[in-house]
């Protein structure tokens, strides 16, 4: 940004962000949500899996009328499992539990839905062999099915945390990033780095609770905007000052 800007244009806050807006959007990546048939969501717990899941199934089962089917395969929380049961009777669409890579398998091969959403247990990335049982499941699908995986990191996440997850969570290699609960942060730049470093895009954004309204998609210059409010905002009182 320094570069590009005239040393005579530094005082001009509005003008050094605007160019640095544009530099930062070079650097991140975005693309769709569901491209695939079979999505998961995989990552670390309480990253708000289960509820950007279903902010997914709403979006392409009640807005744009299409045929969804849920799946979860998280057999350790109990109230996780609810929860989707729940939400899944309020849209009116399927949900299944399946407890093994095989349960899984058949329940993908007997779909007639044309988006199956798979829920996942929540897990340490400090836990290898978690992290590996989870994998068998989609192990016994990938011969005949494409997956598309999204690594749901929370906003919050600091940098070393996420390098971590970036890393750990390659085994099930998700292609896209989408960042939770950027309505709790002021800066999501950890993941925002991590992203670039992995030259991973970001498919989508979720800012609370509402199913219905509480999600954005993926947008380079958003996503500037997002990280450069702060300052602006700063800049800004300093200027009234």
């Amino acid at each position: 940004t320094r570069a590009e800007v005239a040393s005579t244009d530094y005082k001009l806050r509005k003008k050094v962000h605007a160019k640095a807006r544009e530099v930062l959007a070079e650097h991140i990546r975005t693309t769709t949500s569901a491209s695939q048939r079979i999505v998961t969501l995989v990552g670390p717990t309480g990253a708000g899996k289960t509820t950007t899941l279903v902010k997914l199934a709403a979006r392409l089962s009640v807005m744009q009328k299409r045929r969804v089917e849920l799946i979860t395969i998280d057999n350790y929380r109990i109230a996780a499992t609810e929860q989707l049961k729940v939400y899944a009777r309020i849209m009116d669409i399927p949900c299944k539990v399946c407890r093994t890579p095989d349960e899984l398998r058949t329940a993908i091969d007997a779909s007639e839905a044309e988006f199956i959403l798979v829920d996942t247990s929540g897990s340490s990335p400090a836990n290898r062999d978690f992290l590996a049982r989870q994998k068998t499941f989609f192990d016994a699908v990938h011969a005949q099915h494409a997956i598309e995986t999204h690594l749901v990191i929370p906003a919050t996440t600091r940098l070393q945390d996420a390098k971590l997850l970036f890393d750990r969570f390659e085994l099930f290699n998700y292609s896209r990033v989408i960042i939770s609960k950027i309505d709790e942060s002021y800066s999501f730049a950890p993941i925002v780095e991590m992203a670039d470093t992995w030259h991973r895009p970001f498919s989508m954004l979720t800012n609370g609770q509402d199913v219905a309204k509480d999600w954005l998609d993926a947008d380079r210059l958003l996503i500037a905007d997002a990280l450069l409010k702060k300052w602006l905002d700063e800049s800004e009182s300093i200027d009234r000052k």
